[in-house]
């Protein structure tokens, strides 16, 4: 729904994933599920400040565990321009593979997030007005996803991205 920019229909489901959590009295330790769902849908909107508010009331369980959280957190840190911060969260999920073997830990979702923060990175970078960097990091995502199979919106536009700013993907 989010990727589709259905953001009253996922919207409606965060609402309907907070009212079953509290109807069947879950612990609220599930209660993160909700707010990261909030959070990217604010992120996807362009609305850093909404997306840390949902951010800050997750668990312990979700900073420390969530591949989603991991994603998140930067996206929103760039949304509300702290361009730096966010690249330094960025970089540090690129360690975080161990984490994924506890709790809401998933071995694939760590491995699509980490493998894609080149492409994050490069971004931020763009934003910032560093071409430089920009086209370094989306050199390496592009590297990294070379066998990956045609229409794949990131990489997509990651090729369209470096283009633009002068340079061609890698082979």
């Amino acid at each position: 729904m989010v990727k589709k920019g259905d953001y009253k229909a996922a919207q409606d489901y965060a609402a309907n994933i907070k009212k079953f959590i509290q109807d069947k009295n879950y612990d609220m330790l599930n209660m993160d599920y909700y707010f990261l769902l909030n959070a990217e849908i604010h992120v996807a909107q362009g609305n850093g400040q909404a997306a840390m508010d949902s951010l800050k009331q997750v668990s312990y369980r979700a900073r420390d565990y969530s591949a989603r959280y991991m994603t998140l957190m930067p996206a929103s840190l760039a949304l509300l321009g702290e361009e730096e911060k966010a690249i330094d969260s960025y970089m540090l999920s690129l360690n975080e593979v161990s984490r994924s073997k506890t709790n809401m830990g998933d071995l694939f979702h760590f491995f699509l997030g980490s493998s894609r923060v080149d492409y994050y990175v490069a971004k931020v970078y763009e934003v910032q007005g560093n071409a430089p960097k920009a086209i370094e990091h989306y050199e390496k995502f592009l590297k990294l996803w070379k066998d990956a199979d045609p229409g794949i919106v990131e990489v997509e536009d990651a090729k369209k991205r470096l283009a633009a700013l002068g340079a061609s993907a890698p082979q």
